[in-house]
This record gives structure tokens, sequence and C-alpha cells, in this order.
């Protein structure tokens, strides 16, 4: 009879507060997605029912949420866990809602993918996690310009993409075998890499990023030597001045 009285409480408290949505993990824990007007960002709190009274566990924020997010896809139930929300409606941290703490923090990985039906972790006892490494974004790594010839308007970016890294996650966060697995998808595996040649995670995100940088301040160098040489410095590396000559042989 508790159990369903605080299932109530919990409801209503939820609706008190004017929540987007929220979250009923059990007969004390619930989590509300609330919106910040001030800060415009989104902020999810972990409330638990202690000693008749609701208590503020633990919070965080988000830059956008997707609401078309539900309770089956982010609880598990029999394991204590919710799926921490990336601000595109997928997973990118996990959070003990029994225990207060995050298994995985949020943004040390870019995705967490627990299988359609948590088959990842049924099966394998863990949690499949990836993240993108690429160069830092500039001012000018975006350059438009209309082309003199067609009239038409080109635009240029300057990115260097090291590609997608994976992971098998431990269910205490953890990387298994310590190892990194490079690929255009978890089925096309090019590279592994083993963690222990590195400080850290981090490290070795860092390493690879400025290896990015390094080749987009080369690809930028090409560019703007193209465009020297090519049309009298014109921000177009292409042949714009010699396809414009060949059109004005009437």
């Amino acid at each position: 009879m508790k159990s369903k009285n605080n299932l109530l409480l919990l409801k209503q408290y939820a609706e008190y507060q004017d929540s987007l949505y929220y979250y009923i993990l059990d007969s004390e824990n619930i989590i509300l997605v609330l919106y910040d007007e001030n800060l415009k960002k989104y902020e999810m709190v972990h409330i638990r029912i202690q000693n008749g009274m609701f208590k503020k566990i633990n919070s965080w924020s988000l830059n956008s949420y997707y609401l078309g997010g539900n309770y089956s896809r982010s609880v598990i139930k029999n394991k204590h866990l919710f799926k921490i929300q990336n601000s595109q409606g997928q997973f990118n941290g996990l959070y003990d809602f029994h225990n207060d703490f995050f298994v995985i923090p949020l943004d040390k990985w870019g995705r967490l993918e627990f299988g359609l039906n948590n088959e990842y972790l049924e099966n394998y006892n863990g949690i499949l996690a990836s993240f993108v490494i690429a160069s830092d974004q500039e001012e000018d790594d975006e350059l438009k310009y209309t082309n003199p010839v067609t009239g038409l308007e080109v635009q240029e970016k300057f990115e260097v993409r090291d590609g997608t890294f994976y992971a098998i996650l431990n269910m205490d966060g953890s990387i298994r075998g310590n190892k990194l697995f490079r690929g255009k998808n978890f089925s096309k595996i090019e590279e592994i890499i083993d963690l222990n040649e590195y400080e850290s995670l981090e490290n070795f995100k860092e390493l690879r990023k400025a290896k990015c940088n390094e080749i987009k301040q080369l690809q930028k160098q090409e560019y703007y030597r193209m465009i020297k040489e090519r049309n009298n410095g014109s921000i177009s590396p292409y042949l714009d001045e010699e396809v414009a000559r060949i059109i004005s042989l009437k």
C-alpha cells in the first residue's frame, strides 16, 4: 500500500513542478525533466522520497532534450540504471539511481548503445560505446563565394575526421580489455588501439585530435596556394579563369 501511495505522490510532485517529462523509476525515485528559461537549458533532477519528504539527490543540465523519450528506452529497472540522453535523443551517460552516482559520466563518450531491447547487456554484460575524433572548428573553416562562371554559390569546408572509435564497456564503466576499435561502423573495424600505450583515454583523444588539426592546417595552406596560383588571388581555388577564357572564345 505504501508503494502505491508513493507512486501517486511522485506523479503529483512531477505535475506540481510543471515538468516537461518525468520518469518514475520505482516507488521512491523519480527523475524530472525541467526547462530553465533564464539559462535556456534543460535540467534533469533526481528526486527521492525519504522519511516522507521529497529530497533532491542529484541533477545535471542538457543543452537540448528529445521529448520523444520514454520510460522503456531509458530505464533499466532490474539494474537500477537510468540512461542519460545526449542532445540528439541518443544516450551518452549512465546513472545508478539507487547508489546515486554516474556509472558512465556525461560526455566521456559520444554515444552509448545497449541494443534494441538491451540485448548487449544480456548477451555481453556490456555496453557499446563510441565517439568521433575530428579537427577543431574554427571561424575560417567555412568559405562561401559565387562562382564567376556559373553564378552558383560554392561552399568550402575544412574538416579532418579521424573516424569513429568504439569500445566495449563493462558495467562499472571501465573499458573492456583497455582496447579501442576504429572503423566506419562496428562491423567494419580497421584499427585496434591498445590504450595501455597511452596515459589515458583523454590523452589518446588529444593526440589524435592534434594530428587532425595539423592535417587541416596543411589543407588550408594548399587551398590558399591554389588560389594564388590559379586565379590571381580570387577566393576560388578552381580553374575558373581558364574556363571563362574558353567560354569567351566566340
